[in-house]
């Protein structure tokens, strides 16, 4: 099970660095966590900023050319509270799927 589930981060983590472009040193650097939504949706929580203490969220779909593009209505750069950015996780999750597959 902990395999599968490693495959998945490494899709999403492959689908997220491919549509917004980040380098491995932005990428771990930033990003703290990554989720494969079904097969082809991607989500990356990114660390805030240092004049930020909010966290962000990056969105990215692998389209069935093998292009990756961002979804830039899905993302957010900011939450105002925990409950908030909770309600958008399980507003993706009811949209997208879960990360279980």
């Amino acid at each position: 099970m902990k395999t599968a589930q490693a495959h998945r981060v490494r899709r999403a983590e492959r689908i997220i660095r491919a549509a917004y472009r980040y380098s491995e040193r932005t990428a771990t650097a930033r990003i703290v966590r990554f989720e494969l939504l079904g097969t082809d949706v991607a989500v990356a929580v990114l660390r805030g900023r240092p004049t930020r203490e909010n966290t962000g969220v990056r969105v990215a779909r692998l389209l069935p050319n093998g292009r990756a593009v961002q979804m830039r209505k899905e993302s957010r750069n900011e939450f105002a509270t925990i409950k908030d950015f909770l309600s958008y996780f399980d507003a993706l999750y009811a949209k997208y799927g879960t990360p279980n597959g």
